[in-house]
């Protein structure tokens, strides 16, 4: 005797392994794709081939009028207040400083302008203090220059232009701008520009402090660079992404279709005997479908045999009725066990 077990279809497995494979295709051209995204088609490359620089800086000394407060006529850099009412005049040592990492030669002109500026807004070109050209050849160049300031000069020129606009300001300030044009030809490149920093001298009328004198902007500094810029194209990366677009697609198609195969795909069923024998000893046959009535049902065992079974496997007597059949000339015996709702039963006929 034997029943019918199920097992996996060989269809079914090829497509499970062939999802596997479409995935683990689908991570490494995904990784691939990244990959030669990563790198540009096309990139902007800076090579510093030399460095430069600019340096100013003013030292100056202001020279008073005879006073009561310093009892002295000179005073140094941030020795003291500079009172605006007892200063004469103020000598300035400018100092410039060009300096290049390579060698070359070229010139170096320059220009310092003065001009007179109001905090209410009007300003009036003052003309230049000095000019000049010299020559460059190597990797540095100073420049000396010296120029005497009177922060009291001015007074009758702001008076007339107040006048004219109709402005009072309680702060005026000169401004020193050197114009400094360096062109210099080196083995790397050229360098041609222009530096232009700005030193301002303050007078403040009525401040906490009184009328005094403040001069900022006297250090400035700038650096740079002779660059060369190259522009690198990597043609190959075209195909290669293509490529990988290529990949991807193929890989998402197989898995697609695996995953359809894979679960459109039914178990078959495949034989496989299973031997009763070890239980023969308690199996009981019946003799149809179990009759299911009001209250009890009622199961028909196909021999003796089976009932003895049924009775030693739960403990229950074997109970027997006895009845006549007339009309058919039989005499009926009933055995049956009863178990709960259930009522097991085999009939033995015998002629009257």
């Amino acid at each position: 005797m034997g029943i019918v077990l199920s097992n996996v279809n060989s269809s079914r497995g090829k497509a499970l392994i062939l999802i596997i494979f479409s995935l683990v295709g689908i991570a490494l051209s995904g990784l691939y794709l990244y990959q030669v995204h990563l790198t540009p088609l096309r990139e902007r490359r800076t090579t510093v081939l030399a460095g430069y620089y600019h340096d100013i800086s003013y030292d100056y000394l202001v020279f008073l009028k005879p006073n009561n407060i310093y009892n002295v006529s000179v005073l140094r850099p941030k020795e003291n207040f500079v009172y605006r009412r007892i200063t004469d005049f103020i000598d300035f040592n400018m100092s410039y400083t060009f300096v290049l990492s390579v060698r070359g030669n070229g010139f170096i002109k320059y220009i310092v302008n003065m001009t007179l500026e109001s905090s209410a807004g009007w300003e009036k070109g003052l003309g230049n203090i000095t000019s000049g050209e010299m020559l460059f050849n190597g990797t540095e160049c100073k420049l000396f220059k010296s120029f005497r300031i009177y922060p009291n000069a001015f007074w009758d020129l702001i008076g007339a232009i107040e006048k004219e606009t109709g402005t009072v300001s309680s702060e005026y300030r000169i401004k020193i701008e050197p114009k400094i044009y360096v062109h210099v030809n080196t083995a790397v490149g050229v360098i041609d520009e222009e530096y232009s920093p700005v030193m301002m001298i303050r007078i403040k009328e009525s401040d906490k402090r009184g009328d005094i004198i403040t001069v900022e902007g006297k250090q400035d500094s700038r650096y740079g660079e002779i660059k060369r810029i190259d522009i690198i194209t990597r043609d190959y990366l075209v195909f290669q992404r293509y490529f990988s677009y290529f990949l991807v697609g193929i890989l998402g198609c197989g898995f697609a279709y695996s995953s359809l195969m894979f679960t459109r795909t039914k178990p078959e069923v495949k034989p496989m005997e299973v031997s009763l024998n070890p239980l023969k000893d308690i199996l009981a046959n019946i003799d149809g479908e179990p009759i299911n009535k009001e209250g009890y049902t009622i199961v028909k065992v196909a021999a003796l045999e089976d009932l003895v079974k049924i009775s030693d496997n739960l403990f229950k007597p074997i109970l027997m009725a006895r009845r006549e059949e007339v009309p058919r000339g039989e005499k009926v015996f009933t055995l049956y066990v009863i178990d709960g709702a259930i009522r097991y039963e085999y009939e033995v006929r015998e002629k009257l």
